[in-house]
């Protein structure tokens, strides 16, 4: 008889031991997931915040008046200008050939319009082109 006590006491205080083993991760789970959630929070709210300083004076910082920008920062500007311009210049002047435009059917009626061709953009055979603010009827009398 002793010794069913004696076992029922030893499963009773295991039970009550692991029921409390049980209850204390659970808790420091709960507390652990808390504070992974708060620390993200805060992190996120700071970048929001980050980024819509970044953005207030970036906006803030291009509406100044072009009068308000510093003497470097246009000659910097002119210099870029002038030798883009320079470069732009020698390349017309060193590649000026002659442009050659690929034969068409109808040369006869050709009017101070030029009709260049690129093989493989336009689809091949007949094309009829049809223009709203024509009226053919008319013409046709």
């Amino acid at each position: 008889m002793k010794d069913r006590k004696l076992g029922r006491r030893r499963k009773s205080e295991m039970n009550q031991t692991m029921s409390l083993t049980l209850i204390v991760i659970c808790s420091l789970t709960a507390m652990s997931g808390i504070l992974v959630v708060a620390t993200c929070w805060y992190r996120l709210q700071k970048e929001v915040r980050l980024a819509q300083e970044m953005a207030y004076t970036a906006y803030k910082g291009n509406r100044q008046h072009p009068s308000q920008r510093s003497a470097d920062h246009m000659s910097q500007y002119m210099q870029h200008y002038s030798a883009q311009k320079k470069h732009f210049q020698a390349q017309e002047s060193s590649e000026k050939k002659p442009c050659q435009q690929l034969s068409t059917d109808s040369e006869a009626d050709t009017e101070e319009f030029a009709i260049y061709e690129c093989p493989g953009l336009a689809p091949t055979g007949e094309m009829e082109v049809h223009n709203p603010l024509f009226d053919p009827s008319r013409t046709k009398q």
